[in-house]
């Protein structure tokens, strides 16, 4: 078993996007839910863990959902803007 722990929108065989998706998430949750998914993924990446097949395909996905380019930088902006609560709180100045 892998130490690291993909997503399931990276590793679903049909790339579905559950709990995300579901029409009973409010916006902000799906939002929020897509970010994290998002930047978990690119970590994960920069920490050497091996890149499942469907990585580019999730990462679609999840740009569709928050409406960015699913890079670092695009992801890190979208929670900036839409959780500026959590910048402030991660800035050091608590």
């Amino acid at each position: 078993m892998s130490e690291y722990q993909w997503p399931e929108v990276f590793t679903s065989p049909d790339f579905e996007y559950p709990g995300v998706l579901d029409p009973g998430v409010d916006t902000k949750t799906r939002l929020g839910m897509a970010i994290a998914d998002g930047l978990c993924g690119w970590a994960n990446c920069c920490a050497g863990s091996p890149i499942p097949e469907g990585f580019g395909k999730g990462m679609v996905k999840i740009g569709a959902v928050v409406g960015v380019s699913p890079t670092p930088d695009g992801l890190d902006a979208a929670a900036n803007k839409h959780f500026p609560q959590a910048e402030e709180k991660s800035d050091g100045n608590e």
